[in-house]
């Protein structure tokens, strides 16, 4: 009796400690919500000036801006079998038809790729231009 007492104190306390460091971490993000750090002005300050929400990554890349450009164009994500088990994944989780999703998809993608590549390559076009930009004003 006495041990199974302090298994379940101990349990106890394990998730009462649990739910205190959760309560912190929410009490945090709710009384940061909206109120973004100070950050130096980026490149993407530009496009959104904007925001609720402030999470940003950067990553030094080795290469050319030309070439980095080229590959960021012609990327194709579904290609990459991690990406494509991720959506197996979300349609097993889901119970979904993949056939009729697929189709959909398909249908959907032979109206409206034209589009959405030109939207991309605008995008990326202008996001290269601004870094361009960018870096002859760190240059001088």
């Amino acid at each position: 009796m006495k041990r199974s007492g302090r298994i379940v104190a101990a349990s106890a306390a394990t998730a009462g400690a649990a739910a205190l460091a959760y309560a912190g971490y929410a009490a945090n993000a709710w009384l940061r919500y909206g109120k973004p750090r100070v950050k130096p002005p980026s490149i993407l300050d530009r496009f959104m000036p904007e925001f609720e929400v402030d999470e940003r990554h950067e990553i030094a890349i080795d290469a050319p801006a030309p070439i980095t450009y080229e590959v960021a164009c012609h990327l194709d994500l579904l290609r990459s079998r991690i990406i494509r088990s991720l959506f197996a994944a979300r349609e097993a989780v889901m119970r979904s038809r993949p056939a009729e999703s697929r189709a959909r998809f398909r249908r959907y993608w032979a109206l409206a790729s034209a589009g959405i590549v030109l939207i991309r390559q605008m995008t990326l076009r202008l996001v290269r231009d601004e870094a361009e930009r960018f870096a002859r004003v760190i240059a001088a």
